[in-house]
């Protein structure tokens, strides 16, 4: 069986063909396909990376997302359960939902606290604040804008699921964003 993993040069692409050669599959059998990383959307705990150096600067995390929650989880997470699909025999068809840690933003302050050592609160904004913080920090105004859509949509509840598939497929617990966080 030839397996063909797009994004092979991406964070996630190149994490679910290790899954895969860990798995025993040989080398030979997968084909790397490279696209540009810019035209995926990748939601990972690694997104909150850059949140870390603002927490310990600020005591705070800035968003808009409300009381949403947010299933992630950590990026070999998902190539795991990506091997693990790739590889099932019954696999053929099935729409998986994958999702860890269910946490709201506040929940990601608080584990944001234990990774820089102080307290973290959440400030919750609207949308057109979110885009105004992110852009006086820097980001380009059409990412900022980007961004801030996106925690509208958390609060919406879009990147939310009970699921448990990845936890199945990988079979243990999602790995907790404060180990991520920490690196």
């Amino acid at each position: 069986m030839t397996i063909a993993v797009t994004g092979a040069t991406g964070n996630l692409g190149r994490l679910t063909i290790a899954a895969l050669l860990g798995r025993g599959v040989a080398a030979a059998d997968i084909v790397a396909v490279v696209r540009d990383a810019a035209k995926a959307a990748d939601w990972y705990w690694e997104n909150y990376e850059s949140a870390v150096g603002t927490a310990r600067e600020t005591g705070a995390l800035f968003g808009a997302a409300g009381t949403g929650r947010v299933a992630g989880a950590a990026r070999k997470d998902y190539a795991e359960a990506a091997a693990a699909v790739l590889l099932a025999d019954d696999a053929a068809g099935k729409v998986y939902e994958l999702g860890g840690d269910r946490l709201t933003y506040t929940e990601l302050a608080e584990a944001l606290s234990g990774v820089v050592g102080k307290p973290v609160v959440y400030k919750d904004l609207s949308r057109e604040e979110y885009t105004q913080v992110l852009e006086g920090a820097g980001v380009p105004s059409q990412f900022a804008a980007v961004l801030a859509d996106s925690d509208a949509g958390i609060a919406a509840g879009a990147l939310d699921t009970e699921s448990g598939d990845l936890q199945r497929l990988i079979g243990r617990d999602a790995t907790p964003v404060a180990d991520v966080l920490r690196g």
